[in-house]
């Protein structure tokens, strides 16, 4: 995955299966959300922007 044009270091991802998708670009009240289980393949998830005010809680790592 790339932010801003760089590539996302994400040790944590295993057995990751490629994602191809376009180029998505948000605005400064909006996040984009992915999920927790990257290593599944990109249609079996549900992606992409969420506005903030639609976010309950904090991420926890």
């Amino acid at each position: 995955m790339y932010v801003s044009g760089h590539r996302l270091d994400e040790p944590y991802v295993v057995r990751r299966a490629p994602w191809v998708m376009s180029e998505l670009t948000l605005s400064p009240d909006e996040y984009f959300v992915a999920g927790d289980n990257r290593g599944m393949p990109m249609q079996s998830h549900t992606l992409g922007a969420a506005k903030r005010q639609r976010i309950i809680g904090r991420v926890v790592l």
